[in-house]
């Protein structure tokens, strides 16, 4: 008997005796992949990434549900103005921005908030994986 390369499924051939174990090994094969990759696309599913725009002056921004990481940035009359906030942190920034994560989006202040400007955003939604690169 010969077997696939991917799965090694039992590949019967016509001189293999008549017998109802290689099938069966093959259906308990294939649904522990399926259950595998089932699981994986519900995971990516869960990982969303929000873009988006808002005015000066607008405080809180509503995205729905909570954030794991957002990105901020504009231009104002003087210079672009960023910020970058994960998990319950308060900012990672530059140029006296003020940032923070809040239950259902974030909340904007100091430079992200003032001035004639148009803010974009990035906000990371759902099921991330965080994970950390150690020091080399």
């Amino acid at each position: 008997m010969q077997h696939t390369q991917n799965l090694k499924l039992n590949l019967i051939e016509t001189s293999d005796p008549l017998s109802p174990a290689p099938l069966n090994e093959n259906a308990s094969t294939l649904d522990a992949t399926l259950a595998d990759v089932s699981q994986r696309v519900v995971s990516l599913e869960n990982c969303r990434l929000v873009m988006g725009r808002y005015e000066s002056g607008q405080k809180i921004i509503d995205l729905g549900e909570r954030p794991l990481a957002v990105m901020v940035t504009g231009i104002g009359s003087e210079n672009v103005r960023m910020g970058f906030v994960t998990g319950d942190n308060t900012t990672i920034s530059q140029n006296s921005v003020d940032l923070q994560i809040v239950e259902n989006g974030f909340q904007t202040g100091g430079r992200l908030l003032g001035g004639n400007n148009h803010y974009c955003y990035l906000a990371f939604l759902g099921g991330w994986t965080v994970k950390d690169i150690p020091k080399t």
